[in-house]
């Protein structure tokens, strides 16, 4: 199987652990072909100049890139949160730094905590959910992403406080979202963070990825969000299974922010 995993962190995220030698040897000891440093930049911080070391991102995968060779592919990545909030900073933000794959993600209501701080009960997290759907469908449909990150973001804390949501009450506004991403050529991620977790899925869940899939939609990778070293590569081989179920022959990757797909083999 062609194992990639689009969705890493290191210690240049603010909230990574480990560099990104640590990252690469660790995906090269499982086998994965291809992998995507992928650190967080939240597009308010980006009118701080010194909020985050550019340089030093860049230059910790140039030299992972020269150290490991052909024995992986490593990809120049961001993952960019609310990049609807500043569209045309992010679009020359992104022009900048040359990267080769963009995540989009929404970790924040506008003017609001990220939503992992939120206590959710049985009032609020109907509310909560709803306005994340309306700030990813700005998102989808207005920004310069290649994939939407963690569809679904919310459920793993609304889960996590003894709260449930059923997202058949939100099918007509879930389907929304995802013919924004098909029709400007976009993509979605499955992510596999939540598989370890209290959640117990994957982000978006199985029945979305397939949704996704019935639409139209053909861009699709698989990220683990590692932020320590044990956690890259977690659940890839079960999300290329999954993403193959949902009626999918090919995984995508990217360089240059140029789409390809490759085979999912058994």
């Amino acid at each position: 199987m062609y194992l990639i995993d689009y969705h890493t962190h290191s210690h240049n995220s603010f909230d990574g652990y480990i560099s990104v030698d640590r990252i690469v040897s660790r995906a090269v000891e499982l086998g994965i072909r291809e992998l995507a440093v992928t650190d967080h930049y939240e597009c308010s911080d980006l009118r701080t100049p010194m909020a985050y070391d550019f340089e030093k991102s860049e230059g910790e995968i140039v030299e992972a890139r020269k150290k490991y060779g052909d024995k992986i592919k490593l990809l120049y990545g961001v993952e960019l949160g609310q990049m609807h909030f500043e569209p045309e900073l992010c679009k020359l933000f992104c022009a900048r730094n040359r990267f080769d794959f963009v995540i989009g993600s929404v970790h924040n209501l506008k003017n609001d905590l990220d939503l992992y701080f939120v206590e959710y009960d049985a009032e609020n997290s109907k509310s909560l959910f709803d306005e994340y759907l309306s700030e990813l469908y700005a998102l989808a449909a207005n920004a310069d992403y290649d994939v939407l990150g963690h569809i679904t973001y919310p459920l793993r804390y609304i889960k996590r406080d003894g709260q449930a949501i059923d997202l058949n009450d939100w099918a007509g506004r879930l389907d929304e979202i995802l013919k924004a991403v098909i029709d400007r050529g976009r993509g979605i991620e499955v992510n596999t963070s939540g598989l370890g977790g209290l959640l117990g899925d994957t982000m978006p869940p199985f029945s979305l990825i397939k949704r996704y899939r019935e639409l139209g939609g053909e861009i699709i990778t698989a990220g683990s969000d590692a932020h320590k070293r044990a956690h890259v590569g977690s659940g890839i081989e079960e999300a290329l299974k999954m993403i193959r179920e949902a009626g999918f022959e090919y995984i995508t990757t990217f360089e240059q922010r140029k789409p390809s797909f490759v085979k999912i083999e058994e």
